[in-house]
């Protein structure tokens, strides 16, 4: 249940960048250290990392959807600090910058199938 509920509180505030793992015990009333090793142990993935993927992916999902989004727009509407930390969240999760992740998927738009 904690675990549904972890989620759920990423999912609506994600845009948020002073979420934390200490903000998501406080919501539960859950001691952070308890709630981060619990969350690993039944997902097998760190609840810090879970956030991380979270925010990349609504990060690609508003590439995909406007290609002409600025980086800065993108990392306010994702819950990053500063367009700097999304590249380099972006880059460690998906092994390109969100520039190359723009140009992929234009370049897939411009090739006929």
């Amino acid at each position: 249940e904690s675990i549904e509920h972890c989620v759920a509180i990423i999912k609506e505030h994600y845009a948020d960048s002073n979420l934390s793992l200490t903000m998501i015990a406080e919501t539960l009333s859950l001691n952070p250290s308890y709630i981060s090793r619990y969350f690993k142990q039944q997902t097998g993935i760190g609840l810090l990392d879970y956030l991380q993927h979270y925010r990349v992916n609504a990060a690609k999902e508003l590439i995909r959807s406007d290609p002409d989004i600025l980086l800065k727009d993108i990392a306010d509407r994702t819950g990053f600090y500063n367009s700097a930390a999304l590249i380099r969240v972006f880059k460690k999760l998906e092994n390109m910058t969100p520039g190359q992740y723009k140009a992929s998927i234009l370049q897939k738009k411009e090739t006929p199938q």
